[in-house]
């Protein structure tokens, strides 16, 4: 089953196919596409690749810019990712933010753009799709979650997965928690150490 359809979402009408890293390419495909649909308004989300090349050719080409989950920062300029989000949040005519703090920190960067609170959308999706997921998937009661409290964790960032001395740290940390952890692994962490 499809992510669309498991989510009874609408496939997309356009859906462009580059690798995840190459923003260029992206940015060319997201013009064309662009220049041949003239949308009214183009909306970004979160902090990938894709956020950025989105950002960069709406800007190039002078389209209103929407970026949903904007002013969050890690402060962190290790991670690719504080620059999309840096770079989205100062291009965009308009700044959704997913909390008070957030808004805070770009009016502290001086942003142009119109900042709104809107919420979380993650959390509104979570809350959303709740239903079908305690409906469909087996998941809690293949590990026996269902009736008892426990944590989920997930660790997949470069510099926690690429240090077996960090990892094994949190793992540890982990461990001393009172309830089970539920730690379903990224496909970074099970290649790693």
């Amino acid at each position: 089953m499809s992510f669309f359809s498991q989510l009874q979402l609408k496939k997309p009408d356009v859906q462009l196919h580059h690798r995840d890293d190459d923003l260029g390419s992206m940015i060319v495909g997201l013009e064309e596409t662009f220049a041949q649909l003239k949308p009214d308004i183009v909306i970004v989300y979160g902090d990938t690749v894709s956020t950025l090349a989105g950002s960069l050719a709406a800007s190039k080409l002078q389209l209103p810019l929407a970026h949903v989950e904007a002013g969050l920062r890690s402060f962190n300029r290790r991670m690719p990712e504080e620059y999309n989000r840096v770079v989205s949040d100062h291009l965009a005519t308009w700044c959704f933010c997913p909390t008070e703090q957030s808004a805070i920190q770009l009016t502290k960067e001086n942003i142009n753009g119109s900042i709104i609170v809107s919420g979380d959308l993650m959390v509104d999706a979570c809350l959303h799709y709740k239903t079908v997921a305690l409906k469909e998937s087996t998941i809690l009661e293949e590990h026996q979650l269902r009736e008892k409290p426990y944590y989920v964790a997930t660790l997949h960032r470069a510099e926690l997965i690429d240090d077996a001395k960090r990892l094994h740290t949190y793992l540890n940390h982990l461990q001393m928690l009172d309830d089970p952890v539920y730690l379903p692994l990224h496909p970074r962490t099970k290649k790693g150490n």
